[in-house]
């Protein structure tokens, strides 16, 4: 009887190893799979896109390795970066590498541009809890904003699935008429450039272009608000006469460098008028409907304006007048 007990409990001991390592083996092969899958840039856990910058990973190293290891306060998070089995938490001040805190004493920033230029994937772009009521559309030359019933919805999301990031957007200097922004959830903004190109912008910054298959949603909303779209006031003129310091030139809406110009000038009317100066001195820039005499604005280097026979005065507006007509 003795004889046989004992081998048999050897092998039962031997059976219960084998079935305890299997089930490690493959738990542990599960778990790489499942992280090897996970390559994404989350924002505030509101939108998530694939990671395709793969010198992300090495620039956040990088910045882990000139920082040092701290139990302190990091400020909010702002990202989090999953590639594989490393997750990465961009805070204001430092990053939290596999749930180790590393303070970065310097500038943060030019990794942020690199993290929000990631957002320039809007076809891969998924937006937790997204329904209709979480886009908002602007006609902002008019202050106007659209509502986006469920149709619509639906409509702009299939679109913007068929977007394509634009690698080398063409040369445009300014927002067409009547400048139609999408905010997409609370902090991702769409701004149509063209019907179908549009500015991706995130927290402010600019994260790059998309090219739509389309300009079907410009067309849709269009359709939807007509009048909006009729151009009415200086942005129905055609091209404007520009007297710089004595150098005369002539400007029209090749891209959108009217549009923005108008909308410049728009800003004079809201403005209230002020006493007037008698001066001896003429305007350093005279603007004027090329096909008319009407409407002209004089602009005098001490911010003065003269228009339509009065006189205003916006701190900073020859200056900023000069660096729109310095880019060429």
């Amino acid at each position: 009887m003795k004889q046989w007990k004992l081998p048999l409990l050897f092998l039962m001991i031997l059976f219960i190893i084998g079935m305890l390592t299997t089930g490690c083996v493959k738990e542990e092969k599960q778990t790489v799979i499942q992280n090897t899958d996970a390559n994404v840039v989350q924002y505030k856990d509101e939108y998530t896109v694939p990671l395709t910058d793969q010198t992300l990973i090495e620039n956040i190293q990088s910045y882990v390795s000139k920082s040092r290891e701290t139990n302190e306060d990091l400020g909010y998070s702002l990202f989090k970066v999953i590639h594989g089995d490393q997750t990465y938490i961009i805070h204001r001040r430092g990053i939290e590498a596999n749930s180790v805190k590393y303070l970065y004493e310097e500038d943060l920033n030019p990794l942020f541009n690199q993290i929000e230029n990631q957002f320039n994937q809007i076809q891969q772009l998924t937006i937790k809890d997204m329904n209709a009521s979480k886009i908002h559309i602007h006609i902002k030359d008019h202050g106007k904003t659209l509502q986006v019933t469920d149709e619509l919805y639906k409509f702009i999301m299939d679109e913007l699935a068929r977007s394509t990031t634009l690698q080398d957007p063409p040369m445009i200097y300014g927002i067409r008429y009547p400048y139609l922004e999408m905010n997409l959830g609370n902090e991702l903004v769409l701004t149509w450039i063209v019907p179908d190109i549009a500015s991706v912008k995130l927290r402010d910054h600019i994260a790059g272009h998309i090219k739509l298959s389309s300009p079907n949603i410009w067309i849709t909303i269009q359709k939807q608000d007509p009048h909006e779209f009729e151009r009415t006031g200086n942005f129905a003129v055609q091209s404007f006469k520009v007297r710089l310091n004595d150098v005369e030139f002539k400007m029209d809406n090749q891209y959108n460098r009217l549009d923005e110009l108008v909308r410049i000038l728009n800003q004079i009317e809201k403005e209230k008028p002020i006493a007037p100066v008698k001066r001896d001195d003429p305007p350093a820039i005279v603007i004027q409907n090329a096909s008319s005499e009407e409407p002209s604005y004089g602009i005098f280097p001490d911010d003065m304006i003269l228009y339509n026979g009065k006189a205003y005065k916006i701190d900073h507006f020859y200056e900023n007048m000069v660096s729109f007509f310095s880019v060429p």
